[in-house]
């Protein structure tokens, strides 16, 4: 994991021995990244310093024997090394000790919950609440740049969706600082699904800043007004000129080209603060969409780079106090399949780890060439709020608009398979 390297580049760069001994070898998720932490602890703790990279190189020397290293794993410690052998300036330490404080932090919290979810299910909630009670998550010196909000939970300002259902899980629609997915079957209309949340969330005094990188602007536009015009008008209307009317007290949405050769998080970031310095306070970020992005870290590797730009967009989300919405593509797994899965998603599951929330669109029941599509929608992954939920959603690609809707040839059913990370 991206996150990861940072850490190890800022421990074998860094000695700091307090932050070192808050970390465990199980608050890193690779195996070369645990090997690595215990190293750099083992010698800290021994020599009261941090090991030189040929140490290092002498202790993977000696694991060969032993353990046999994919390319990747290599290539991996190549990039820990080449960050920690950079000059640190006070900024750089400051930085990415906060970085890594923050990370370990993030790590207990969403160990302990994803354990603690896993025992609700089984109906303990005795153990679920002992999980939660004796969890160690290290509390920031004053040495730590770190915010804290406390905002109580049900005051969180909240962004309707045009779903009753996700709105009555999360008691009024997605929370601001959240970055939430929609993962759809190809050619279902993932852009026109964005613009029609983007749309909704204007009807509700929202203010939405839209990314596009696949649709041109124009196009875009035309989509958002024929959402918003009352009475209904076809986008082909509003494209050809047809004059139409917007529905009253909508909030201030900014639609932006992004190039897919330079569109990185930071990018995204500056952005969204021009805006803000423009029209005040943004509430919804649509980006059309995140995996067209490039990383801003370098790597060869889809899974790597795809981690690192949603693990930007949530911190994005959370700093700039805005709710995300984007898309991602299903695997193979879905094509013939009108349920989606949380392991059909595509490019990289590192996707599953970075958000918030997840939706599955299956495969439209009707395969004949329509307007409207009726297709059903999977609650895989909340964050914060129960999931494995089910309902259907029809997409009006004529009028750009979505709506929940219960008109299906068989009922309702709890979908049992979510997403387990531990």
């Amino acid at each position: 994991m991206t996150e990861e390297k940072y850490v190890l580049a800022y421990l074998l760069s860094q000695y700091d021995p307090d932050l070192l001994g808050k970390y465990t070898t199980e608050d890193f998720v690779t195996p070369m990244a645990q090997l690595l932490f215990h190293f750099v602890q083992q010698y800290a703790s021994r020599y009261n310093t941090v090991p030189s990279v040929n140490a290092v190189i002498t202790y993977l020397d000696e694991l060969k024997e032993v353990r046999q290293f994919h390319s990747a794993e290599i290539d991996w410690v190549k990039d820990v090394f080449d960050l920690a052998s950079h000059n640190w300036s006070e900024a750089d330490v400051k930085y990415f000790r906060d970085k890594s404080f923050e990370y370990l932090r993030k790590r207990r919290v969403d160990k302990a919950l994803r354990l603690a979810r896993d025992f609700l299910r089984e109906g303990n909630v005795d153990r679920a609440l002992t999980v939660l009670e004796t969890t160690d998550v290290p509390v920031p010196d004053d040495g730590l740049r770190v915010g804290f909000d406390f905002d109580i939970v049900t005051d969180q300002e909240k962004v309707p969706t045009p779903f009753p259902t996700v709105n009555f899980i999360t008691q009024g629609g997605i929370d601001k600082k959240t970055l939430n997915v929609i993962m759809a079957v190809p050619k279902l209309g993932k852009s026109y699904i964005l613009i029609a949340l983007g749309a909704h969330a204007l009807r509700h005094g929202k203010n939405v800043l839209h990314v596009t990188l696949e649709m041109p602007r124009r196009s875009v536009v035309a989509r958002y007004r024929a959402a918003l015009s009352n009475p209904p008008t076809t986008v082909h209307d509003v494209l050809s000129g047809v004059s139409h009317q917007l529905v009253g007290s909508l909030g201030q949405f900014v639609v932006a080209d992004a190039s897919t050769l330079r569109c990185t998080p930071r990018y995204v970031n500056g952005l969204l603060e021009d805006v803000k310095r423009r029209v005040g306070v943004v509430d919804v970020v649509i980006i059309d969409y995140a995996n067209l992005m490039q990383s801003s870290v370098r790597t060869e590797s889809s899974y790597d780079r795809v981690g690192s730009i949603y693990a930007d967009l949530h911190s994005i989300a959370v700093e700039q106090d805005v709710a995300v919405w984007t898309v991602c593509r299903t695997n193979r797994l879905a094509f013939r399949r009108s349920l989606v899965r949380a392991h059909y998603v595509g490019d990289s599951y590192a996707i599953l780890y970075n958000c918030d929330s997840l939706f599955g669109l299956g495969s439209p029941f009707d395969k004949a060439p329509s307007p409207k599509k009726v297709v059903p929608c999977s609650v895989l992954y909340f964050r914060e709020y129960p999931a494995g939920h089910q309902f259907y959603v029809e997409i009006d690609y004529e009028y750009c608009r979505i709506r929940e809707t219960s008109h299906m040839p068989v009922e309702p059913v709890r979908v049992q398979e979510d997403y387990d990370a531990s």
